[in-house]
């Protein structure tokens, strides 16, 4: 039997080295379980996809209002119960995770979904509620008034006229007891037609808020002593918060070198101060 030398590449007996032997085939992937962990399930809430465990997620939900509900909604309810149905909306996606975090969590998305609608109805109302006025006595004079013969006198009773007739209306108005006592003295017969425009207007009470505003007025010396009753005006406008005080007492409450220590004064007692104006300033078309 003869034996052969095993053959040797060329490039081997001259110095060079071997090819390296080939690399074996990658492995194959191991199958997917049949059965994943529940956990790890995608799950969806609110329209986003969540993972982990399963309870709810704490993380931030981004929710926007949707720009084209409102316009769709708008043709076919009034924009009230639009905006009602929106805020709803967006209340309830939040309120998704606890719906299924238990009963708790459900009672608890639904009074949220209850609260809110019940401040949109508050919002709305306020923005559609006309602003507030209350009268002075010096507003109620001029219209009671028999014409003057005074040129600036009669323009005054000619504008507060004008405001009583067209602008009026536009406003919730109202006045005080002070201002009733004020115009039921004097003459009879005055008296009775000054009463005739004040007498279907509502009241503001005199609280004892009120009156210690008036009094913190004349002790930082934002009125004069002698302005008792004036500082009582404003006092009971800022307390029920009215946004406009009406008045033609120009000495002593729509005066502009008073004003800033008016409002000071009512904002260090914890009250906005009513906008002090004259009927010719607050005319509404």
């Amino acid at each position: 039997m003869v034996l052969r030398r095993p053959s040797v590449p060329r490039s081997a007996t001259r110095g060079g080295a071997a090819p390296p032997p080939p690399h074996p085939p990658p492995p194959h992937p191991p199958p997917p379980h049949p059965h994943p962990h529940p956990d790890h399930r995608p799950r969806s809430c609110g329209g986003a996809t969540l993972g982990g465990s399963s309870r709810p997620s704490a993380t931030r939900h981004s929710v926007r209002l949707s720009p084209l509900a409102l316009p769709k909604l708008s043709g076919q309810v009034p924009v009230r119960a639009a905006l009602r149905m929106e805020f709803t909306r967006v209340l309830r996606r939040f309120a998704s995770p606890c719906r299924r975090a238990g009963s708790a969590g459900a009672a608890a998305g639904r009074s949220s979904v209850t609260s809110l609608a019940s401040v949109t109805d508050g919002i709305l109302t306020l923005m559609n509620s006309p602003a507030a006025v209350y009268i002075e006595t010096s507003v109620i004079s001029y219209l009671a008034a028999r014409p003057s013969r005074d040129l600036l006198v009669a323009a005054h009773q000619q504008i507060t006229s004008d405001w009583w007739t067209r602008s009026r209306p536009k406003f919730r108005v109202f006045v005080s007891g002070l201002v009733i006592r004020e115009i039921s003295a004097g003459d009879t017969e005055a008296a009775a037609r000054r009463q005739s425009f004040a007498s279907s207007l509502p009241l503001l009470d005199l609280s004892p808020a009120a009156l210690e505003l008036a009094e913190r007025l004349l002790a930082d010396c934002a009125l004069p002593r002698e302005a008792m009753e004036d500082s009582v005006h404003i006092a009971v406008a800022a307390v029920h918060g009215i946004e406009y005080l009406l008045t033609w007492n120009c000495k002593h409450i729509a005066n502009a070198t008073m004003r800033q220590r008016i409002e000071s004064t009512c904002a260090d007692a914890g009250y906005q101060a009513p906008i002090i104006c004259t009927p010719e300033q607050l005319m509404q078309e």
